[in-house]
This record gives structure tokens, C-alpha cells and sequence, in this order.
């Protein structure tokens, strides 16, 4: 390669079969992001140093549950160390049932794969969400694709906040720069009069403003969150 990306993916035992035409010259990006979405597919990551870029897998999933560095809102009894925070619902990202048509196959002779969960929605709504499967992808695989999906769709939410080093360090936290990454998640909790948000949330994005010295995250549902 001319682009100075040495990878870093260590075996998973698990095999796939991904097919890749020559005369399409498909993107090299594109080609891995194919195995993200996958079902018990992976995790990628580009990670920097001084002289060299690493392009690193991680299976099942990126990163680890971090509980020293729970992220909270300022309060006459407890310190915090949240100076901003918004909450985004995408409703257009939301879904109580998911279907995934498989790979091969046309018409009602088409494999599928399903997941139901109208649990958290009033009235059982049914907001439905259908979606090709990658080619080449197993059979049997289909209902665990929809199922994983559906975790996310039930819950379309985006968790931004803003936190300093300072504030974490008033708060009994050390400093997160080189230790939180992507991937991690975090107790979170916010409560703000009729709103009250709390649960694990995971880190989809971190960016470190180091003239103003904030760290801002921004972070989805891992499991089951209140809002």
C-alpha cells in the first residue's frame, strides 16, 4: 500500500465470504465498512501516531465499560462535571419492527429475517423499517441483523455533552484525554426538573477543543436508557 496504513486486526475465529468485483474498483473504505455492518461483524478505527497510521479492528465491539468516569449534572448536592449538554430524538431513525430481505432470492420466496418491540411506545405503534441484507450474507444470520438493529431503532437518541479536565477533576474524576475513546461507555446522569435522564451510554464521537479546553461527547443508548 502507498497510503501509509499499517493494520492492526488480530483473528476473530469467525469466518465470512465477502465477494469484490475488479472491474467495479470498489473503494477500499467502502469494503470495510461492509464487515461493520455485518452480524457479529466488528468495529474499525484509525488511529495516529507521530509517524505512522494503524488501522485496527476490534470484535465484537470497540471499547469497555468505563464507571470512573461517569458524566453528571451540576446539583445543589452533588458537584457534576457537565457544563453543556443537548438530547436529539431522530424520529426518522426510530423503528418497533425491523426486516431484513435476504441476499438472494426474489419475491415471497425471498429469505428474511425480523425483530418486534413496540414495548416503548404508546398505544404498541408499529413503525416499520426495511432494509437489504449485505450480498453474501448467511441465511441464518438474518433474525440476529434485525435484532441488533432494532436495539438501536428503538431508541433513536444522541447524547451531547460538554465537560472540561477541571470539572472532571473537581469532581474526584482524572483526566480522560488517552483513556476514553469511542467505543466506552459511560454513566450518564442528567436531571432537570420533569426531565431525567440516566443509564449507560456509549461514546460514538469525542472531540477536544484544546484552545478552550473541552472535551465534548456525544453518545447513544448501550442497553436500556431513561429519558
Amino acid at each position: 500500500s502507498d497510503v501509509n496504513i499499517v493494520a492492526d486486526c488480530p483473528l476473530t475465529g469467525v469466518l465470512r465470504t465477502l465477494v469484490y468485483i475488479h472491474h467495479e474498483h470498489p473503494g477500499g473504505y467502502g469494503a470495510i465498512e461492509e464487515f461493520t455492518r455485518l452480524d457479529d461483524g466488528m468495529d474499525v478505527a484509525v488511529e495516529c501516531t507521530a509517524t505512522q497510521r494503524f488501522l485496527r479492528t476490534y470484535h465484537p465491539r470497540r471499547g469497555t465499560y468505563k464507571p470512573a468516569y461517569a458524566l453528571s449534572l451540576p446539583t445543589p448536592t452533588v458537584a457534576g462535571n457537565i457544563s453543556d449538554w443537548s438530547l436529539t430524538f431522530d424520529g426518522e431513525q426510530a423503528a418497533t419492527t425491523v426486516i431484513v430481505l435476504g441476499a438472494s432470492g426474489s419475491g415471497s420466496g425471498r429469505e428474511e429475517g425480523a425483530a418486534e418491540d413496540t414495548s416503548g411506545w404508546s398505544d404498541g405503534i408499529t413503525l416499520e423499517e426495511v432494509f437489504a441484507a449485505p450480498p453474501e450474507t448467511a441465511i441464518d444470520s438474518l433474525d440476529n441483523m434485525a435484532a441488533a438493529r432494532l436495539d438501536a431503532a428503538r431508541q433513536p437518541y444522541t447524547l451531547s455533552i460538554t465537560t472540561t479536565p477541571t470539572a472532571l477533576e473537581q469532581s474526584g474524576l482524572p483526566d480522560p484525554i488517552g483513556v476514553v475513546h469511542p467505543g466506552d461507555e459511560l454513566p450518564v446522569a442528567i436531571n432537570r426538573r420533569v426531565l431525567d435522564i440516566s443509564g449507560v451510554w456509549r461514546v460514538v464521537r469525542m472531540v477536544t477543543d484544546l484552545r478552550a479546553g473541552t472535551i465534548t461527547y456525544d453518545l447513544t443508548p448501550s442497553g436500556e436508557v431513561t429519558v
